[in-house]
């Protein structure tokens, strides 16, 4: 799914006790590094390979709708609205790099991507919000 696909299809699923759920997010970087272990020590080589999109997003672009410059820009959760600064989140090397298109969309969506092979750890990554791939939600569960 695209990201704004996942969101919708995250916010319309509910955990057993009934609350609702939303794309993933992580409140700091042992949270993020907790889902990298546990990824990676289910010997799952599709997961340990796979890109998947979490609640990461550029706050211009969701403001601004597809501006038609790559501005400079603040990174929150979608779900929480909380920021990526002080620490709240570990990008590859080289992100966010905010690669533009021919059509000029920008990169402004977040997903996880395995870094460094073997395969050790995800790291955020920024990418085209029209990009499909799978989903993380979450949702409380007390």
């Amino acid at each position: 799914s695209t990201f704004i696909e996942c969101h919708r299809l995250c916010r319309g699923k509910r955990t057993k006790l009934g609350r609702q759920m939303h794309l993933a997010e992580f409140l700091n970087l042992e949270e993020q590094y907790n889902f990298s272990n546990l990824t990676f020590t289910h010997n799952c080589t599709d997961i340990r390979q796979t890109e998947l999109w979490v609640g990461g997003i550029a706050l211009d672009y969701l403001l601004s709708n597809s501006p038609r410059q790559v501005p400079t820009s603040k990174w929150i959760w979608i779900h929480s609205g909380k920021s990526f600064e002080d620490g709240m989140g570990a990008w590859n090397p080289g992100e966010p790099n905010r690669v533009v298109q021919l059509n000029l969309e920008y990169e402004a969506c977040v997903m996880v991507r395995p870094y460094s092979y073997p395969y050790s750890r995800h790291g955020l990554n920024d990418a085209h919000c029209s990009a499909v791939r799978p989903c993380v939600c979450e949702g409380a569960i007390i």
